[in-house]
C-alpha cells in the first residue's frame, strides 16, 4: 500500500462511485478496485460494501477515510512549506513606534521559522513619521497606534487593521499589601503613591477607564527607574506596560494587582497602502502569532 492508494481511495468516497472516479481520472473501473484492495490486503479489512448504484463505506472503511483525510491534508502543508523554501527571501519594510521596537525585534529572533522566507525589517520612527513614509511609499506597512491612524493622521490614501493591544498594568513590590490581589477597588489605590511615564500617562488619558480616581501621581521619564523605585519595596506603586515588566513579573521581583473596575490597554493597527491589502494579511498574521505567543499578554489574560 501507498500514497497513492490512500488517494484513490479518498476520490472514490467523495464521489460514491468507482466508476466515476475511474472516468474522472481517466482510467478503468478495474484499476480503481485494484487500488483498493491493496489497502483491504494491508489493513485486513473490508473498505466498502454495496447499496443500490453507488457503495458505502464499512465502520472499518470510515475509519480508514478519516485518516486518509489528514494524510491528504498533511501532504498539501508539505508540498507549501517546500514550496515556500525553494522561493527567494521576501524582505517587506515595517515602520514601529519606538515603543514597540526593542520588544518586537527581540520576540522576531526568538520565533525562527525555517519554513518561511518572510523576512521583516523593522525601522523605528514615532507613529506620525511611519504614517507619512507608509503613504509616500518609503515604507511598505507600518505599526502604530490605532488612535494615531484613526484619529490624528487622518487620510484616505491608507488603510489600517487592528491587530494586537498592549495592556497596560499596575505594578507593585511582592512585599506589598496589594500584591498578587484580585479584589482590589480603584477608591483602594486613590491616595496610593503612583509613578508613572509621561508617555504612559499620556496613552490612558485615552482610555474608557481613564486615571483620574488617582490624586498621587509622579511622573519619571526613565522605565527602569521607575521599575527599581517599586521594587525597593518602599510602597510605591506604578503603571507600565505590560511588556515593560513581563521578565520582573515572571521572576518574582514585581507583583500585578488586579483591580477588579480598572482596566486599559492601548491598541496597535498595522497600516498599509489600499492597493497592498493583499500581502498584508502574511505580514498581519506573522506578526499576531510572534506577538500572541512571546509576550503581550500578562498571567491573569493568559488564564483565561
Amino acid at each position: 500500500m501507498n500514497f497513492y492508494n490512500l488517494s484513490i481511495f479518498c476520490k472514490v468516497v467523495q464521489l460514491e462511485s468507482i466508476s466515476k472516479t475511474a472516468k474522472e481520472l481517466l482510467t478503468s473501473p478495474a484499476a480503481i478496485s485494484g487500488h483498493l484492495r491493496e489497502i483491504e490486503r494491508h489493513f485486513g479489512v473490508k473498505l466498502t460494501e454495496r447499496s443500490g448504484r453507488n457503495i458505502k463505506l464499512t465502520p472499518s472503511g470510515l475509519e480508514i477515510y478519516k485518516y486518509a483525510l489528514e494524510i491528504e491534508k498533511m501532504d498539501k502543508e508539505v508540498k507549501n512549506k517546500l514550496s515556500q523554501l525553494e522561493q527567494p527571501s521576501q524582505s517587506v519594510s515595517i515602520g514601529v513606534t519606538p515603543v514597540l521596537f526593542n520588544l518586537l525585534s527581540e520576540a522576531l529572533k526568538r520565533r525562527y521559522d525555517p519554513f518561511t522566507s518572510l523576512q521583516l525589517n523593522l525601522n523605528p520612527s514615532p507613529s506620525f513619521d511611519t504614517c507619512k513614509l507608509v503613504e509616500k511609499e518609503s515604507l511598505q506597512f507600518g505599526l502604530v497606534s490605532t488612535r494615531m491612524i484613526t484619529q490624528v493622521y487622518q487620510t484616505d490614501q491608507l488603510d489600517h487593521d487592528i491587530i494586537f493591544s498592549v495592556p497596560l498594568v499596575i505594578i507593585c513590590s511582592e512585599r506589598h499589601p496589594f500584591a498578587g490581589k484580585t479584589d482590589v477597588l480603584k477608591k483602594d489605590l486613590e491616595n496610593q503613591p503612583f509613578l508613572m511615564t509621561p508617555h504612559a500617562k499620556k496613552r490612558a488619558k485615552f482610555a474608557q477607564s481613564g486615571l483620574n480616581f488617582l490624586k498621587n501621581i509622579v511622573e519619571i521619564g526613565d522605565i527602569e527607574t521607575i521599575k527599581n523605585a517599586v521594587m525597593s519595596g518602599k510602597g510605591l506603586l506604578a503603571i507600565l506596560s505590560y511588556p515593560d515588566v513581563k521578565e520582573e513579573i515572571e521572576s518574582g521581583q514585581l507583583s500585578i494587582i488586579h483591580v477588579q473596575d480598572f482596566q486599559f490597554d492601548t491598541r496597535f493597527s498595522i497600516i498599509y497602502r489600499r492597493e497592498n491589502r493583499k500581502n498584508n494579511e502574511i505580514i498581519k498574521n506573522h506578526l499576531q502569532k510572534t506577538i500572541q505567543q512571546e509576550w503581550m499578554q500578562p498571567p491573569l489574560l493568559l488564564s483565561k
